[in-house]
């Protein structure tokens, strides 16, 4: 790559001389000739040749015509800082301080120097990376983890600060130095608790609680260095949170938990289905004691407006104790669904027999409940539409009719009905006293 032509063209300079915000380089060549091939090359990489010392080298070079720069020749190289194109530093530490180059890995760029390691460095891509220093490599890790970490946060503000919501609110801002890429960063073991596909949401809600609890004395400016610094402990209680879930989460403890949580769902019901029984064993007795004491065909008699009064005040508690009941199974329902979500997200196998035998059948269960519910509701109309029928809307009953026999026998025959039917009685009576 072209951007590697910049060595060749250091190694034959005296030591650069940078600007101030390390934009450019002032050069002498003192070590070997440069020919021009070589600084137009880098222009693909925006590192731009000017203010050479010789006025007719410059205007060769302008000309794109071939030559070369001479020993003594004094020259500034224009270099990039653009890290989403290409970065050319003086170190690794001056890469860290270009904007973004601490939260986005640079398409390519150049090192002058290193650090402790001495010597250049090109980065263009990862094949440049097995041969690099261990300080590189860990740069790099750190880029590649705040992409993990961003991939779980909850909000990324304006200036590229993670936010975490739980027990506490964490803030993780994009700032570390060298001085916190001298050991080597747990990237792989981070990254395999995050990536693996078992048990997603679980391992998410740990990461959170882990991170939360980790930094919690951190400030948001610092929190990043100080993990950068701990990455392998903070590898180790991910892993012990997750051993500490699966412990908590084994299939016998879910088996047995689940059990459990249908024993009481399954007693609430039991009362509902209760009250369920009560109230249809009221009805009957309510429309016996309506028809019973009404006086058919009496409308507005004062037994017939206080049964009536009765009978409504009866549906009333009726339509109460209905809304109430289907209110409970509704919210019974929607506990039933959670439960067993709950328990497939926790790792319970959808064939165990609490799923799908238990909780299938308490699902039934509450399912013709709230239907029986809604037919002692329909029921609970029959006494007052009884009464309203007796008292208003059924014929008046005949009076009774009673006749007196005589029989020889000295009996009296009794015969009360009409149309010539009715119920007939003898009574004995004493004869009259003989005449002597």
């Amino acid at each position: 790559m072209s951007l590697n032509l910049l060595n060749e063209v250091l190694e034959a300079c005296h030591a650069p001389t940078w600007s101030g915000n390390n934009d450019a380089v002032d050069l002498v060549v003192e070590k070997g000739s440069i020919v021009f091939d070589t600084l137009r090359q880098l222009q693909s990489n925006n590192i731009y040749a000017e203010g050479f010392s010789n006025a007719k080298i410059q205007a060769d070079f302008n000309s794109n015509k071939a030559g070369e720069l001479p020993l003594g020749t004094k020259f500034r190289l224009r270099l990039p800082r653009i890290v989403a194109e290409c970065v050319v530093a003086k170190n690794l530490a001056d890469l860290l301080s270009v904007d973004s180059a601490t939260y986005r890995e640079p398409r390519s760029y150049f090192l002058v120097g290193l650090e402790k390691a001495g010597g250049s460095f090109c980065y263009a891509g990862d094949a440049s990376l097995p041969s690099a220093p261990a300080l590189i490599k860990n740069y790099h890790d750190a880029i590649r983890l705040w992409e993990l970490i961003k991939g779980q946060a909850e909000h990324v503000t304006p200036a590229h600060n993670l936010l975490f919501f739980g027990l506490r609110r964490t803030e993780i801002a994009p700032r570390f130095t060298i001085d916190d890429l001298g050991d080597k960063i747990a990237l792989s073991d981070i990254a395999e608790f995050i990536r693996n596909a078992d048990r997603t949401k679980t391992r998410k809600e740990i990461f959170h609680s882990i991170l939360s609890e980790f930094l919690r004395d951190q400030m948001p400016d610092r929190s990043y260095s100080y993990l950068l610094r701990q990455s392998e402990l903070f590898a180790r209680r991910l892993k012990e949170g997750l051993a500490i879930y699966l412990s908590n989460y084994s299939p016998e403890k879910l088996s047995k938990d689940a059990q459990v949580k249908h024993l009481e769902l399954a007693e609430r019901l039991e009362k509902i289905i209760g009250g369920i029984e009560a109230k249809s064993l009221t009805i009957p007795a309510a429309v016996l004691f309506a028809i019973k004491e009404v006086t058919f065909a009496g409308r507005w008699t004062t037994l017939n407006v206080i049964i009536l009064i009765s009978t409504g005040l009866y549906l009333v508690a009726m339509i109460i104790a209905h809304c109430s009941q289907i209110s409970i199974l509704r919210l019974l329902k929607t506990t039933i669904s959670k439960t067993t979500a709950e328990l497939r997200d926790q790792g319970l196998d959808e064939s165990n027999p609490v799923l799908s035998e238990s909780f299938r059948k308490l699902e039934n269960r509450q399912h013709y409940c709230r239907i029986g519910s809604w037919l002692m509701f329909s029921f609970s109309f029959v006494p007052l539409l009884a009464v309203i029928y007796a008292a208003f809307f059924s014929a008046a009953p005949e009076p009774p009719t009673y006749l007196i026999k005589l029989a020889p026998t000295n009996t009296v025959q009794i015969i009360q009905g009409t149309d010539n039917q009715g119920a007939s009685s003898n009574l004995k009576t004493n004869p009259p006293p003989s005449s002597k």
